[in-house]
């Protein structure tokens, strides 16, 4: 399973210089340098990828799987169940977590 496995977190949005600001040219680079990666890891037989569902590049990366799973329905998602921390104060993540919580129902992250 280590082989096709992938779990990712990242830094939140107040940690990054450009803050909640998604089209700011940063943003934008290290977005494109990260569903490369997802890309990658999928070309590379990872099949089963982990979020933490923190706003932020976990979401991002969540985001970018589902994406890929258009193309690769061999993805997978896995959420924990309860989500934990107050990090979704702003309505743009919690719109986001709840999408991807609920596309085509991700399956629950082994607790």
């Amino acid at each position: 399973m280590r082989e096709t496995t992938c779990a990712f977190t990242g830094h939140r949005p107040h940690k990054f210089p450009w803050k909640y600001d998604e089209a700011d040219p940063q943003c934008i680079a290290l977005k494109r340098v990260l569903v490369q990666q997802v890309g990658r890891l999928a070309a590379a037989g990872v099949t089963d990828f982990f979020s933490g569902m923190a706003d932020g590049s976990d979401v991002w990366l969540s985001q970018m799987v589902l994406e890929l799973r258009t193309e690769n329905p061999a993805l997978k998602l896995h959420c924990p169940p309860a989500l934990r921390g107050a990090g979704w104060q702003m309505e743009l993540w919690r719109r986001r977590r709840g999408i991807i919580l609920f596309w085509d129902r991700p399956i629950p992250w082994p607790m």
